[in-house]
Formats: structure tokens, C-alpha cells, sequence
């Protein structure tokens, strides 16, 4: 057998080592892998990913150093350096990478994990607030940019960001992409400042901060439509395991629909909105035209403060709510679970833990999707809210898609995208399925009752 050959065996050996969690064989593996193709990357990668699972934070960054060596324009390696600099609270020599993979990542892959990386390491280091939105604002723009590249104004909008915070060759190279770039309404910096606006913003701002009850005046912000602060047209605030992430991939491909930097903001539903109102707004990339911008929190659903919150700012927004068999929901919630907590227990064990009171996962609480729009309708107008069943979206995705788009009173638009799918997962006994299906069945009727709408779920 050619050295290649058995060098190739050893990593799809290890590969699979890995896959069934054989961490330590996996990785003897990897390196004999190594030993025969020292410059293969890929087993680097590969071990570096099980160092860091098994929080061998050191070895994990010495993988991908490595990587870096091997194969230097893997900015993926950068972003997993800065991460696992992070987890052993080297936050400076964290930030340092994060900075260097976001600002020069090709690709849309891993951008969300790291700048919240970043964004951690940045007020880990108590550093000014206003770095922090300007990293946000980036990101926004570098996603505006790798769905729609043909939008001249974010490239513009990246170069005054990078130079706000001192990055002069990276805000050079985007200057000469926005001279370069041929587009029918060149413009200048179409962002020149009104200072009575901005002056008028920062009062309210500081309002606001200085009094959690002062609403109005967040609302005044919303009405100047400052060009700077974007705000959302629409949120899709329900269900996890729902297949909310490749509905919005395939939303945002809409040429009149803006990506966030963060798809799951998160930032209703927690501490996040007594900290910063900015933070939120930082998201939305902010271009002139006929665009409009949405954010996916999944959580915001089963949140008692984030209806409240979200009414006193923006009482108009459409909300859409993915839905799903709620068995069927509550067993990918069980696999998800299983895989972040590294639990061991059976589907059936799991749940009749959560409903004897000793785990509080909310796998089946979850899928009681009435109890919560029944609360949301207490805030919002019913003709605010959009339902999809993402039977029918991974099923139509074109048809529920110009659903949606009218909805948000947009134009059809049919995508020309690779298609995402739900991953296949273990089955699980009939008998659990019948039970489940029982306990469900008059919460789905009530759904139907409210909605007006026949879901199939009974």
C-alpha cells in the first residue's frame, strides 16, 4: 500500500473513531495519519476539534497553529485559536485571532461563533462599549456582503467602521473594493453625518439609559430614521429544532432582505437589554434602498419579558413562527440536548424526568406552541403573526417562501440555492410516539382553534 494510501486509511479510521466518540483512538490515529502526510491540515483540524471537546484548550490552539503553517489562508483555524484563547482566559491573545479570522474570512462559515467570540473577549477586557458595536456592525456588513455582494454601500460602511477602530490596511483594501466596484448609482460616502440628527439621537440614547421606563424616547429614535440605526422589520421568535436556520438562510437570499451579524440575537429574553439598547441595534446593517432586515431568536417565544419589551419598541413588527410536530420536535430537542450535555439517558427516561419535576430541559413544555401564542396575542394584533409548518416549508420551500414574502410585503422571489434539509436522526419506540402524540393532541386542537388554520398535528 502506497504511503498515501494508508495515510488516507489511518484519517478515515480516525475520522470514524471520532464520530462514534472514541476520542483517544481517534486522535492516536490522527497522528499516525500525520506521521506518513505531514501536510495534510485536515487531521490537525480534525484532533484540534476533539482537544478542544475534551477542554485540552493548549493542545487544541498547538493543532491549529499547525493548520495556520500548513495551510495559511485557513482563517478557520485563526477563529478556533482565538476561541480556545478565550476558554483559558487569555483574552488578549484571543481577540487578537478572532480579529484576524473575521476581517478575513471568504466565507459565511463559523462568522456568527466568532464574533460573539470576539465580542466576549472585547468586554471580558472592559474595553469602550462603542468598540463592541463597531465589531457588531462589521459583521453585519461582512454577512450583507457574502449573501449580496453586489451592495456597493456596505463595502463603504465597513471602511468607516474599520477606521473608527484604528484597522488602516483592512479599511484601505475595502476603500479600493468600493472604488473598484461597478454598480449603477455610484456614490460617495453616502453616509455623511447630519449632526443635528445624531445630536438629537445621542440625547434620547442617554435618556434612555438613565431611565429603563423611558420608551418614548427610544421610540423618537425609531422615528427620525437615523440612517445609522437600522431597526427590524420582522422576527421569527419561535420554535427551537424547527428548522428556523435554514428557513432564514434561504429568507435572507431575498434580494431586498438584509442578514443580522447575529442570526439569534437573544436579546429580549435576557440581561442583554438592561446593558446596552445599541447592542441590538448593531446587528442591522443599515444601507440605503428598499431593504428591510429580521432577526431569528427561537427562545423569544417562551419568554414572559420579551413580548412586553419588544411592543414598547417596535408595537408594528411582524413576528413569524415556525412550528413542527411537536413529537417529533421534542426528540430532536432530545438529541440536541444529549449532544451539548453529553447525556446518556434514554428519550423515555429524559422526559419522564422533566415531568416528575427533577429536569427542567422544557423538551415537552415546548411544544405547547397555544400557551405561548395565546400570551404573544396579548401584546401583538393576530394579523401580526405568521405560522409555518416546516412539514410544509422543507416540502414547498418556494410556496411557503412567497408566503412569507408577502407577508412581509415584498416582492416573489424564487431562489436558485443548494437546499437545506433535516438531518436524520435515531428513531424511537411507536409506544412513546402514541403517548406523546395523546398528550399533544388537545394543544394542537386549541392551535388550530386560535389560528383558524388546519396544522395535521392531531
Amino acid at each position: 500500500m502506497k504511503n498515501v494510501d494508508l495515510g488516507l486509511f489511518f484519517f478515515n479510521y480516525a475520522y470514524e473513531c471520532q464520530i462514534k466518540k472514541k476520542f483517544q483512538e481517534a486522535i492516536n490515529y490522527y497522528k499516525k495519519a500525520i506521521e506518513i502526510e505531514p501536510n495534510f491540515f485536515g487531521s490537525y483540524v480534525n484532533m484540534g476539534h476533539i482537544l478542544f471537546l475534551e477542554k485540552r484548550y493548549k493542545e487544541a490552539i498547538e493543532c491549529y497553529r499547525k493548520v495556520i503553517r500548513i495551510k495559511p489562508d485557513c482563517y478557520e483555524a485563526y477563529s478556533q485559536i482565538g476561541y480556545n484563547y478565550s476558554m483559558i482566559g487569555e483574552y488578549e491573545k484571543g481577540k487578537v485571532y478572532l480579529k484576524k479570522a473575521l476581517l478575513n474570512r471568504q466565507y459565511n462559515q463559523g462568522l456568527e461563533t466568532t464574533i460573539n467570540s470576539l465580542i466576549n473577549c472585547i468586554e471580558m477586557l472592559d474595553e469602550d462599549i462603542n468598540i463592541v458595536l463597531t465589531w457588531i456592525q462589521i459583521a453585519s456588513y461582512l454577512k450583507t456582503i457574502h449573501i449580496k455582494p453586489y451592495i456597493y454601500e456596505a463595502y463603504i460602511n465597513i471602511t468607516n467602521s474599520l477606521y473608527q477602530i484604528n484597522e488602516i490596511e483592512k479599511a484601505n483594501e475595502f476603500k479600493q473594493k468600493a472604488i473598484s466596484f461597478k454598480t449603477v448609482n455610484k456614490k460617495p460616502n453616502f453616509q455623511k453625518e447630519d449632526q443635528i440628527r445624531i445630536n438629537q439621537i445621542n440625547k434620547y440614547i442617554e435618556n434612555f439609559k438613565n431611565n429603563s421606563n423611558c420608551n418614548h424616547d427610544y421610540q423618537n429614535i425609531i422615528n427620525l430614521q437615523y440612517p445609522l440605526k437600522r431597526i427590524p422589520d420582522f422576527m421569527i421568535i419561535g420554535s427551537p429544532r424547527c428548522g428556523s436556520t435554514a428557513f432564514y438562510e434561504y429568507l435572507v437570499r431575498h434580494p431586498q432582505i438584509l442578514p443580522t451579524a447575529i442570526k439569534e440575537i437573544n436579546f429580549f429574553n435576557t440581561n442583554r437589554f438592561n446593558k446596552c439598547i445599541e447592542l441590538y441595534l448593531a446587528n442591522f446593517p443599515s444601507v440605503n434602498g428598499n431593504y428591510i432586515s429580521g432577526e431569528a431568536s427561537v427562545e423569544y417565544l417562551y419568554s414572559a419579558e420579551a413580548p412586553k419589551r419588544i411592543v414598547k419598541l417596535f408595537p408594528n413588527i411582524k413576528l413569524i413562527v415556525i412550528v413542527r410536530n411537536p413529537v417529533e420536535r421534542a426528540f430532536s430537542d432530545y438529541k440536541h440536548i444529549c449532544k451539548i450535555h453529553n447525556i446518556k439517558q434514554s428519550f423515555l427516561d429524559v422526559i419522564e424526568e422533566e415531568a416528575l419535576g427533577k429536569k427542567n430541559y422544557h423538551i415537552i413544555q415546548k411544544g405547547l406552541y397555544v400557551k405561548f401564542l395565546e400570551y404573544w396575542m396579548k401584546f401583538f394584533l393576530k394579523e401580526q403573526f405568521f405560522l409555518i409548518r416546516s412539514e410544509d416549508f422543507f416540502r414547498n420551500r418556494d410556496i411557503v417562501l412567497n408566503q412569507v414574502f408577502r407577508f412581509l410585503e415584498i416582492n416573489d422571489y424564487k431562489s436558485n440555492y443548494k437546499s437545506f434539509s433535516p438531518k436524520p436522526h435515531d428513531s424511537f419506540s411507536d409506544d412513546i410516539r402514541i403517548k406523546l402524540s395523546k398528550f399533544y393532541q388537545p394543544y394542537n386542537k386549541m392551535l388550530e382553534d386560535l389560528l383558524e388554520k388546519n396544522l395535521s398535528y392531531t
